[in-house]
């Protein structure tokens, strides 16, 4: 049996404590009463547990569910505190081996470290460095280096440790939303950006979604509240908005923005 040192069981802790299984630390007492954040846990617990509808996310083959800390939380909590939310990632995605005999399996791995921050981010939550190495079955220090190198080929890698607004994800946000308003479809968008179709279709609906509230009256700040962007994508989707309301392309797509937000 492989022993452990300090800081992988520190590593190792941290991953149980995103578990979401219930554990007594957030069910403790607090002078014979449940805390409002800890009711909220337990609402939460059986809520996804219970009344979650089975198969009503259907995944693609490759991909997995994956439990990690909100993009809303900041930083300096105590992880045990943070909310946490599950998030669909591509782990095997078709891309992969052509990079891999393009460019040899380390390219191959930043490729996917690339590919499911961005889609944990989208979909409101961050994974950390411990959370990469392991669903990549590899070292954290190889998780270190590699995004080390990405950001030193101008990549931005949106872990929970780097929490801004920039790089790739929000890059392939705008270009997928200017593709489709220009005419192409979502698949000719994957095959342009280099992405997976779920995430140019969120990207979409996300759009939809910002449209269809902003033309309701709501304020940006509201939309942050009501939807579950960051702020950087609803100012990006506004910033297109604004760009092309006007324009006839525009026009074309507005019964699709009209039929994704009431979809959402």
């Amino acid at each position: 049996m492989v022993k452990l040192n300090e800081r992988d069981q520190a590593a190792d802790k941290r991953l149980r404590l995103k578990s979401r299984i219930p554990r007594p630390s957030k069910l403790k007492m607090a002078s014979g009463r449940l805390s409002i954040r800890e009711l909220d846990d337990i609402i939460d617990y059986v809520e996804d547990a219970y009344w979650h509808e089975v198969g009503s996310k259907v995944m693609a083959p490759g991909q997995i569910r994956y439990t990690c800390v909100s993009a809303k939380e900041r930083a300096g909590r105590h992880l045990d505190r943070m909310k946490l939310v599950d998030a669909t990632l591509t782990l095997l995605h078709d891309s992969d081996r052509k990079v891999r005999r393009e460019s040899g399996a380390e390219a191959m791995r930043r490729h996917r470290i690339i590919r499911v921050t961005d889609e944990a981010k989208s979909q409101g939550g961050l994974l950390t460095q411990e959370d990469l190495a392991n669903m990549l079955c590899c070292d954290a220090r190889t998780v270190r280096r590699d995004i080390r190198a990405l950001k030193d080929n101008g990549v931005h890698v949106p872990t929970r440790g780097q929490q801004k607004d920039i790089g790739p994800g929000q890059q392939h946000r705008r270009a997928a939303i200017q593709y489709w308003i220009d005419g192409c479809t979502p698949k000719e968008i994957t095959k342009i950006i280099k992405h997976s179709l779920g995430n140019v279709q969120r990207y979409l609906a996300a759009f939809a979604e910002v449209v269809s509230l902003w033309e309701d009256g709501h304020k940006a700040r509201e939309i942050l509240t009501m939807s579950e962007q960051s702020s950087a994508a609803i100012r990006l989707n506004l910033e297109l908005y604004n760009r092309h309301k006007r324009s006839s392309a525009f026009r074309q797509r507005r019964e699709e923005i009209d039929e994704m937000s009431k979809a959402m």
